[in-house]
């Protein structure tokens, strides 16, 4: 089956247009959030994970660590690990990873 395709330099121009008009540069609170991460201790990434529970913002922690370990080559501390292992639907939700 054909299709029709554009030369990668017209395809790229084409994403960097798409995305800048939906505000692809909010991607920079990603970056934002792994540069303090990255120069967390574990004890004190366990300890942001606890006060992320006591604001309802679990879900989103573990969801930017689990994006860290896909785009930058983070490693989840092990404490991390067995802290998220029994949250339901995480595993769902990075299938595609």
């Amino acid at each position: 089956q054909e299709y029709f395709s554009l030369p990668s330099l017209q395809n790229l121009e084409l994403l960097l247009k798409h995305g800048e008009k939906h505000n692809w540069h909010i991607l920079q609170w990603s970056v934002d959030i792994f540069l303090i991460v990255k120069g967390l201790s574990e004890s004190e990434l366990l300890e942001c994970y606890t006060y992320c529970k006591e604001k309802n913002l679990d879900k989103s922690f573990r969801i930017c660590l689990y994006l860290f370990e896909y785009l930058f080559e983070f490693e989840l501390p092990e404490n991390l690990k067995k802290e998220f292992s029994d949250k339901e639907g995480d595993s769902k939700l990075f299938s595609f990873i």
